[in-house]
């Protein structure tokens, strides 16, 4: 995918999962159902970038990444995952996963 298709697709994204979590304030009925109805919405915007950074796991430039790349790939997501459930900060959680496949990376390991 070019830069643009991926652009595009983020743009989409954004679009989309903002629509979905301002509809129950713009639409009178949805507002009558209760926040509870609507707390599945936070996780729309993670389930999208799940979708497009699975992609980004396996494949590295044209095609299929190598094995350590992969791994650093997973290990920072992992180390993400374990800094959302303590901190429960979405920006930290992602930055420490980013610094986690960065470190790892610079270190060669």
């Amino acid at each position: 995918m070019t830069a643009l298709d991926w652009t595009l697709v983020v743009l989409g994204a954004g679009a989309g999962t903002y629509l979905l979590r301002v509809a129950p304030f713009v639409w009178k009925h949805l507002r009558r159902l209760g926040q509870e109805y609507f707390h599945f919405l936070t996780y729309v915007s993670l389930a999208i970038a799940a979708g497009i950074v699975s992609r980004s796991i396996v494949y590295g430039g044209g095609g299929i990444a190598e094995a350590g790349d992969i791994g650093i790939k997973v290990l920072a997501v992992i180390a993400a995952l374990g800094l959302l459930r303590l901190t429960k900060s979405l920006p930290l959680a992602l930055f420490a996963g980013i610094g986690v496949a960065v470190l790892i990376k610079s270190l060669g390991l």
